[in-house]
């Protein structure tokens, strides 16, 4: 068998064009519009290339774009209207264009008959550079001819990595700087302030040089530094306290202290954030202070109303005095102004009817002078004239029965004045005896 025999050509080959499937414009290889593979294969094809996560490129002869696939266009920012025909060096960061190894490397790569992998700076359309790794490789027809060369190019993972980093330290120098609240890192390893941000220089009113590369301890006085020391033991999981710190000028500041590990620059780092309690503790001062103030006005209030209320009593007392001695009086005059009348009356020549009513009037007076109904009537105010006639005869022994008979009413009449009496007088309980009750509050 003839090795170095030639293959056989295939029937109407397309020269100088890769027998690959076309891929829509803008998103894949389409070196060969005229080759027309099955429609299955094609599909295939052209879902395989999307679906590869690293940037493809394939350039002619002339180092002249003629195919992307959409991971390129998200690497680069390129569509394909952009790039189709355009020289590949559009792509590298101009200096790297300027060596030796520039996208010719692909050319000899081909001509070596391997493939090479290289890494180099490149720059995408907004001018943003980056590094990556690319295999370029030879691309060639059915005869072993080269016609193009293709390119595979994913960011470089170590560069990838260190540029992410750069990333997240200048967010969190940012975010440390920027910071309302006081923050200090300090290295566990030797107890030094390793930096600070401008919310802490200015609570303790000093610069930050002032403040770098001191101990941790100088920002406390010494009856709290126990506290730094306790949450420095355990600063993951430990739970903030409040402890005061000391400015340059030698105030003492309340704040509210957490602390939190994590790791910078390849070095543990403790992050202390500091949060300023100063306005806090001077409203809780303020509110304390206005209570304090509001219950001394209450007692001195207090004792000024029960000082009105013991004079109010005296008067309310005299006035009682003044009023039964004053009833008394009026009483008395009536009785020495109309008991003579009332003799007169009696000797002239009455009816029978007449002569009653001068007897009833003539009792009436007697009852109501009587010191015994005063009393009544004084004790238990709200009482009827009546009531408390019936309320005197009770008190006397007298049965409803014997009451009636007195004051001329029924004695249904009289049990309900006894109900009354109990009502007015708060026996609520039927079984306390009325006259006893009623006794009593005569004491």
């Amino acid at each position: 068998m003839n090795v170095n025999a030639r293959k056989p050509i295939p029937k109407n080959p397309a020269p100088n064009k890769l027998p690959h499937a076309p891929i829509p414009p803008g998103s894949g290889i389409n070196i060969n519009p005229t080759f027309r593979p099955t429609p299955n294969i094609s599909s295939l094809t052209n879902k395989i290339i999307a679906a590869i996560p690293d940037a493809i490129v394939a350039v002619d002869l002339e180092q002249l774009i003629i195919a992307i696939n959409p991971a390129f266009t998200k690497l680069w920012g390129y569509s394909f209207g952009e790039v189709k025909g355009k020289s590949i060096r559009i792509l590298f960061e101009k200096n790297e264009r300027q060596t030796s190894h520039d996208p010719l490397l692909w050319t000899a790569a081909g001509e070596a008959g391997d493939e090479n992998l290289f890494s180099r700076v490149y720059r995408r359309k907004d001018g943003t550079l980056f590094r990556g790794e690319t295999n370029g490789s030879p691309i060639k027809d059915y005869h072993g001819n080269i016609i193009g060369y293709l390119g595979i190019t994913r960011m470089d993972q170590f560069h990838q990595m260190r540029t992410l980093l750069q990333t997240n330290d200048a967010l969190l120098t940012l975010t440390f700087e920027k910071a309302t609240d006081p923050i200090v890192w300090i290295d566990p390893t030797t107890g030094f302030i390793s930096n600070c941000n401008q919310a802490m220089a200015q609570l303790l009113k000093t610069g930050k040089d002032e403040i770098i590369g001191k101990r941790q301890m100088t920002l406390f006085s010494k009856s709290r530094q126990s506290d730094l020391e306790e949450l420095l033991e355990k600063p993951i999981g430990s739970p903030s306290m409040e402890s005061e710190i000391i400015n340059s000028v030698g105030e003492k500041i309340p704040v509210r202290i957490s602390a939190s590990v994590f790791m910078f620059h390849k070095q543990t780092t403790i992050q202390c954030i500091c949060h300023d309690l100063s306005i806090i503790k001077k409203a809780e001062q303020a509110i304390t202070e206005a209570n304090s103030t509001l219950e001394k006005k209450i007692r001195e209030r207090t004792a000024e109303l029960e000082k009105t209320n013991i004079a109010l009593n005296i008067l309310i007392k005299k006035g009682d005095e003044s009023r039964k001695e004053l009833a008394g009086e009026i009483l008395d005059d009536i009785r020495e102004l109309i008991d003579p009348y009332l003799h007169k009356l009696d000797r002239t020549d009455l009816s029978q009817s007449q002569r009653k009513y001068l007897q009833t009037i003539s009792k009436t007076l007697d009852e109501l002078s009587s010191p015994f109904i005063r009393a009544i009537s004084t004790a238990i105010r709200q009482l009827t004239p009546t009531e408390t006639k019936v309320a005197a005869l009770i008190m006397q022994g007298k049965k409803s029965k014997d009451i009636a008979d007195e004051i001329n009413i029924s004695p249904w009449t009289v049990d309900v004045h006894r109900r009354n009496i109990r009502k007015k007088c708060g026996f609520t309980n039927n079984r306390v005896n009325l006259r006893s009750a009623l006794t009593s509050l005569m004491k």
